[in-house]
């Protein structure tokens, strides 16, 4: 086994939070470290998700939207804010990062008429990169 995986096996075990693994849906002997996804499937959500999908989507239809989704972003920004104990208004919980980016530079480029470039760098994920792009072709 080499050196790193060692250490790695290690730490892990000596980890106060690796008992939480076998709450997720894992293929054994996998090392999932992936920060751009949805992660790893959590085992005890599968029925909210089925719930959701059958009930509030699925009966409810849109009156889901005013009866339980619209204010959830609220809810979970003040649910995070308490965990890092501060203000709910510190706490931003919304679209995907990629959105948001679209958003942010489109209205910046519509307010800002006399902007003629954009600059990112090599290290932006090729998605938000295509965004930039995207985004130059329209003005």
């Amino acid at each position: 086994m080499d050196k790193l995986k060692k250490i790695a096996i290690n730490l892990d075990s000596n980890d106060e939070l690796s008992s939480y693994r076998k709450e997720f849906i894992l293929p054994t002997n996998t090392i999932y470290l992936d920060g751009n996804s949805l992660g790893v499937l959590s085992k005890n959500i599968i029925d909210d998700i089925n719930n959701t999908i059958k009930e509030d989507w699925g009966n409810n239809l849109i009156s889901s939207w005013n009866d339980k989704w619209i204010e959830l972003p609220n809810k979970v920004s003040k649910k995070i804010a308490s965990i890092l104990n501060c203000s709910g208004n510190e706490v931003y919980v919304g679209s995907s990062t990629s959105n948001n980016l679209y958003k942010l530079i489109k209205s910046i480029l519509e307010a800002h008429k006399d902007i003629k470039n954009i600059s990112t760098d090599n290290l932006n994920f090729p998605s938000d990169k295509y965004i930039c792009e995207g985004i130059c072709e329209d003005f």
